[in-house]
């Protein structure tokens, strides 16, 4: 059996912050209010990393479509300048070689930065 718990202190009221008038008399045996949030449903003691893997695994893969298309992009741009840096060797000679090569070094290096992005937003 259960006893109940009552507070006889007097009650203070603030009217600046809330009302003072009594708080409405309880009709019948009404439940309390309850929220209710369809897509969720949380059972157990995860954690907060756990919760969070859970939910990306229901929604599935994500599109990751701006790193495709950056990847796309950066890859189409090294191309182009892969066969700048053809045509430079071929056309100046030894220099034109060099300045190509460390061009489409640097290329690759933004490439790559691209390319790891989208690697790491598919495996999430």
């Amino acid at each position: 059996m259960t006893t109940a718990i009552s507070n006889n202190s007097p009650s203070i009221c603030d009217p600046t912050i809330a009302s003072c008038a009594d708080p409405p008399a309880a009709t019948g045996a009404a439940s309390p209010p309850v929220v209710d949030i369809p897509p969720v449903y949380i059972e157990g003691n995860a954690g907060t990393r756990d919760l969070v893997r859970r939910a990306d695994a229901a929604r599935g893969t994500p599109p990751c479509t701006a790193e495709a298309r950056s990847a796309g992009l950066a890859g189409a741009k090294l191309a182009k300048e892969v066969i700048v840096a053809a045509t430079a060797g071929a056309t100046l000679g030894p220099i034109g070689a060099a300045i190509g090569v460390s061009s489409v070094f640097i290329e690759s290096i933004e490439t790559g930065k691209s390319l790891r992005a989208l690697y790491d937003c598919k495996n999430q």
